[in-house]
């Protein structure tokens, strides 16, 4: 019916699946002894992994050869290697409920049903191909990442698109074609592949009259299977160094419990039913990132997805513990029942003041759907809770999964709910972007938030520190201009960063890019060396200019009695008037009389040259009061 993926591996039928684990969890068990005595290099030249298993398994043990090594007295990786392994077993063979599937083609345009009149469950996908793995770059990549994930900035890292990806994706297209499946359901269920692909995770498993579909569906499965298999040992490979600096026993196991991948695909399939717009997280993302899911929606401008935490603690204390777990938790969509209740009408308003926009319609099925009628907040969310609870463990006779053991209005309602919140925290991640997050552009061009690492620290730092000491004028070339500091490139893989209170003495809120210039070198003053050994060399533009403030001659004009200067703006409560350059004060409007206020604000416009009283004068804080030269003269003028 379709072609092959474009791959070199041979396909995996129906009567293959079995051996090809086989193959596989020895293969990996080899490279892991392999790596333990210290022979990683000739055993992978010996197995020849990428032509077996792809180039993902291959490239995850080619890290290891450059990756740290540190004593694992635990055995923190082999447990992890182990439970990875037993996860892509239940992925492959936990088969507990068989559906006879008919293959059809269902025209794909604006209908719900996709074109299949007796079911309501499918609709026509909106994008172009089906997106399995998160690791597509970002133009501006997401900032919300937790410190220890720090050493994720090599050219592997998450933000890289690999080929995998693109494989996986060809693999999985959107097509017209429906998996219709009827004997045994009330309703014909009409499913797209990737929900058929998404059903093994519950042990559902589905024959078609045609062998060949059934062989492509299997080796499509196993293929995926051991792409997350290869994804999650990379994952573990970078992560785990950092991991055993810590303290023997400080970190749970890496791979999540069974009960909680199983919440996090429940809420997956809801998000799916109707068009695939939700994944669940790799590895390092769901244990270092607070990321359980991925969400993508059309215009959502976030490429890699929002990000979206899933528990099921009911009461606000568990979704405040949560979100107290979390930096920039404004960022990421919490998905709790305690969440959902609070976005409800009649509950919601009283709890938080904000509401999601539902439709009246959805908000009367939803409380109809309810077997009883909550009276409080934490009764409707235990509520939810408990039809999350019976889905994940009440028996299996769906097609689609546990899923359907959810009323329809609560599945609605929670699609409307994450879809709203997606859009609301990726706006939100825009916003801090914008006014506190610090940038920096990587040699491919793109974008980041994490501060590079100077990755030759501490001997470069240390010798560079030496040569130029606190005080000391250097030349830099400006790598990367961000809202609130730029980061300078001082030679030798070592890194400066300059913050926009130190480019001018005139005003702490310079915009960087009027005064730096990507890619053309300029001079600092060196005024710090980080607080240890990875910190960027602290810089300075205005200290190559002697302070205004610090001039003698500010001293005169406290003496003075009147001091022409010029109106550098306008403010509700005052004028901020220039004496000197740099050196600007406030003649507050409680220095003017009530009946000359608005006078003044249309004599003095932005520019005008005023005479002006020093008041007070405090060169420390950088703080001038100031006051009308002369009140006669100034209404003479006002009255002018």
């Amino acid at each position: 019916m379709s072609s092959d993926p474009p791959s070199n591996l041979p396909r995996i039928r129906v009567h293959e699946l079995d051996q090809f684990f086989r193959d596989l969890r020895a293969a990996v068990l080899a490279l892991e002894s392999a790596y333990v005595q210290g022979n990683l290099a000739e055993q992978l030249k010996q197995m020849a992994i990428a032509n077996r298993f792809g180039p993902g398994l291959a490239r995850s043990y080619r890290f290891l050869l450059k990756a740290p090594r540190l004593p694992d007295p635990e055995g923190l990786r082999r447990k992890t290697v182990h439970a990875l392994l037993d996860q892509t077993r239940d992925e492959l063979f936990k088969i507990d409920n068989w559906f006879h599937a008919e293959i059809q083609t269902v025209p794909v345009g604006p209908s719900e049903n996709g074109g299949v009149p007796s079911s309501g469950s499918v609709a026509p996908p909106t994008s172009a191909a089906l997106v399995l793995d998160d690791s597509t770059s970002e133009a501006n990549t997401d900032v919300e990442l937790e410190p220890i994930d720090a050493f994720l900035s090599d050219d592997d890292s998450l933000e890289g698109r690999d080929d995998a990806t693109e494989l996986l994706e060809d693999m999985v297209p959107l097509t017209s074609v429906r998996y219709v499946v009827s004997q045994g359901v009330a309703e014909p269920v009409a499913l797209r592949l990737d929900q058929v692909l998404a059903a093994r995770s519950w042990g559902i498993g589905f024959f078609f009259n045609d062998m060949e579909e059934t062989d492509r569906v299997t080796d499509l499965r196993a293929r995926l299977a051991l792409e997350h298999l290869a994804r999650d040992l990379l994952d573990l490979s970078r992560m785990l160094p950092r991991l055993l600096r810590g303290k023997p026993g400080q970190y749970p196991p890496l791979v999540p419990p069974r009960f909680s991948r199983a919440a996090e695909q429940l809420v997956a399939d809801i998000v799916n039913e109707h068009e695939p717009n939700a994944s669940l997280s790799r590895l390092c993302e769901d244990y270092l990132q607070k990321t359980d899911l991925r969400v993508r929606y059309p215009g959502l401008q976030r490429r890699r997805g929002a990000r979206v935490q899933v528990t099921l603690g009911p009461s606000q204390a568990h979704h405040q513990q949560k979100v107290d777990t979390i930096r920039n938790p404004d960022h990421f969509v919490i998905l709790s029942p305690w969440a959902l209740a609070t976005a409800i009408p009649h509950f919601g308003a009283q709890a938080t003041g904000q509401q999601v926009p539902m439709d009246h319609d959805l908000i009367q099925r939803f409380w109809r759907s309810l077997s009883g009628q909550p009276a409080s907040l934490e009764s409707l969310a235990y509520t939810l809770r408990g039809m999350l609870h019976t889905a994940i463990h009440g028996t299996i006779s769906d097609p689609r999964g546990p899923l359907v053991l959810v009323p329809s209005a609560v599945r609605e309602l929670l699609r409307v709910w994450v879809k709203h919140e997606c859009f609301r925290s990726t706006l939100a991640m825009r916003e801090w972007e914008e006014t506190q997050g610090e940038f920096f552009r990587r040699a491919d061009g793109r974008l980041g938030t994490r501060p590079l690492l100077n990755p030759k620290a501490p001997s470069v730092l240390k010798k560079f520190l030496e040569l130029n000491p606190i005080g000391s004028r250097v030349l830099g070339r400006v790598h990367a201009v961000g809202p609130r500091s730029a980061i300078v490139d001082l030679g030798n893989a070592l890194f400066g960063k300059i913050s926009r209170e130190e480019i001018s003495w005139s005003t702490t809120q310079a915009k960087l890019k009027l005064f730096l210039n990507e890619g053309q070198e300029y001079e600092f003053v060196v005024i710090g060396g980080g607080r240890h050994t990875l910190d960027l060399v602290d810089l300075s533009r205005k200290r190559l200019q002697p302070d205004p403030w610090n001039e003698e001659s500010l001293a005169e004009l406290a003496r003075e009695e009147a001091v022409p200067g010029c109106v550098q703006s306008q403010t509700p409560f005052g004028l901020f008037v220039e004496l000197r350059p740099d050196v600007v004060g406030l003649l507050h409007r409680s220095t003017i009389a009530a009946e000359q206020q608005e006078a003044a604000w249309q004599r003095y416009p932005k520019g005008a040259t005023i005479q002006v009283k020093v008041l007070t004068l405090d060169a420390a804080n950088r703080r001038i009061s100031l006051a009308l030269a002369s009140s006669d003269s100034a209404t003479a003028d006002l009255e002018t």
